[in-house]
């Protein structure tokens, strides 16, 4: 949250729960309650997934938004347990109808010629795209390279159902619900601890995934 948004925020004088966003460290919100999807594991379990299958050079397409930096951080943290190369992510504006062309693009590139044989797309409009124009340029999915999406909304639904993570949003809101209902229950003056939860996304496999060729 920005300066002006935790000012107002803290100006409420009533209960609140941030729902979905992470208080940095030291920040002053770190007093309310807060319930979020650890998008940070969400990106780490697709990273263990396709290295689990073999695939040793991972890239990163992601859009330009809240929750891109969480996935980066876990794809980071996983390539890095895994003790394989951590490549440059590419941002994709979803503002930007060149954007995707461009994205997909590059991809394309990293595949055909720095050895890259499966991606990590955030999120699944921008993975449906990919996989289109990937395909396009004569490339096979999951044989030529590997994808999973994340977000999980649309993925099962691509021409090659995508392998996804899908943050749990309904528990999300169901569990910031539940601690709202308890703060307001216990009272203006109550002393219970605050509270912040993480779920943990779930990753489901379809088709996009494969062991790499070399293999």
């Amino acid at each position: 949250p920005s300066f002006e948004q935790e000012e107002q925020l803290l100006a409420l004088r009533i209960p609140a729960v941030l729902v979905d966003r992470r208080v940095p460290l030291g920040g002053r919100l770190a007093g309310l309650d807060s319930a979020r999807s650890d998008h940070v594991l969400g990106g780490a379990a697709a990273v263990h997934h396709l290295a689990g299958l073999g695939h040793e050079r991972i890239a990163l397409l992601a859009q330009d938004n809240p929750t891109a930096p969480q996935v980066r951080e876990g794809y980071e943290a996983a390539v890095a347990a895994r003790g394989l190369s951590v490549l440059p992510p590419v941002t994709v504006d979803p503002d930007d109808p060149a954007a995707l062309e461009a994205a997909a693009r590059a991809l394309y590139r990293s595949v055909t010629d720095d050895g890259v044989t499966a991606a990590i797309v955030h999120n699944d409009q921008t993975a449906i795209g990919v996989v289109q124009r990937l395909r396009e340029r004569g490339l096979s999915i999951p044989a030529d390279v590997s994808l999973v999406a994340y977000e999980d909304e649309m993925a099962a639904l691509a021409d090659v159902p995508l392998t996804a993570v899908a943050p749990p949003r309904q528990a999300v809101g169901e569990t910031a619900v539940e601690m709202m209902l308890s703060r307001l229950g216990a009272g203006p003056d109550a002393s219970a601890p605050s509270r912040h939860v993480s779920l943990v996304p779930r990753l489901t496999v379809r088709a996009s995934c494969a062991s790499p060729r070399s293999s």
